[in-house]
């Protein structure tokens, strides 16, 4: 089932959901966790997932089979990625699909590192803003992302992942898998891996680089690219979270925000 379908989003955020509750209802760092007063974290869950998912796949096919010049076939998108595979040197869409998923999963890492850390730059940070400014993190406020923001990581990502060869079904998997890891990574908890936690993500890892002035910890499942590129960090549980900037909290103003800041039209 899709997360990014109807019934997939609600199967997946039900999910989300039960299990996320109740480890931050046992586990919180602030003690009696509350979703209260939490409209626009709550709103973002089905615009992420079904407006800036479906709105990405389309404009991901849309580009392959533009490239492919297959928009005169029957089925444009079968043939595009039949010709990328033919054309393609790389036998990624051979492989056992599980081998697929691991190394596509490691691939896309690496290009949402990049994506990320292009994203703290200054043209795009007041984008990616909207993502840090909740003052509360906790895995409601994992998919609160402007369209922009959310646009540039899934298209970067999910397009490159097709151009290598990758099967389709695996491709599939990855967002949906990213979705609920995404939810992990933003618990309200101090949770780390112990000996793997220079290799893969926990909320430990994550609530650092969402500490207020802070540019480190961009992966988003692999630390080990921090490690190469000298952004990784781990210390004490930090406490203050949100942005300098008087990031407005609707959804729709915090939409507009960005793009007046960029025009000079609003405040910083």
């Amino acid at each position: 089932m899709r997360v990014d379908s109807l019934s997939g989003m609600i199967l997946g955020f039900a999910l989300c959901a039960v299990v996320c509750t109740g480890i931050e209802a046992r586990y919180s760092l602030q003690g009696r966790h509350s979703y209260a007063n939490r409209g626009s974290d709550w709103a973002y869950w089905p615009i992420s997932a079904l407006f800036i998912g479906n709105l990405t796949r389309a404009f991901i096919f849309g580009a392959l089979i533009v490239l492919a010049g297959t928009l005169q076939a029957a089925d444009p998108f079968s043939e595009a990625l039949r010709w990328i595979h033919e054309v393609n040197p790389l036998p990624f869409h051979a492989w056992p699909k599980p081998v697929q998923f691991l190394v596509a999963l490691g691939i896309g890492d690496f290009i949402g590192y990049w994506s990320h850390r292009l994203r703290h730059t200054r043209w795009l940070w007041p984008f990616h803003a909207i993502h840090h400014a909740p003052r509360t993190l906790d895995w409601v406020s994992a998919v609160r992302m402007h369209p922009i923001d959310d646009g540039i990581d899934n298209v970067a990502v999910g397009l490159a992942l097709l151009l290598m060869g990758f099967s389709f079904e695996v491709w599939s998997w990855i967002g949906p898998f990213l979705l609920f890891f995404n939810a992990w990574l933003h618990l309200d908890v101090s949770w780390d891996l112990g000996a793997l936690r220079g290799w893969v993500a926990s909320p430990r890892f994550h609530r650092t680089h969402h500490e207020r002035g802070r540019n480190v910890n961009f992966a988003g499942v692999f630390p080990v690219w921090d490690r190469l590129f000298g952004t990784y960090a781990l210390g004490p549980n930090p406490t203050r979270f949100g942005v300098e900037e008087s990031v407005p909290e609707g959804v729709l103003a915090g939409w507009w925000w960005p793009i007046r800041r960029i025009a000079g039209l609003g405040s910083r």
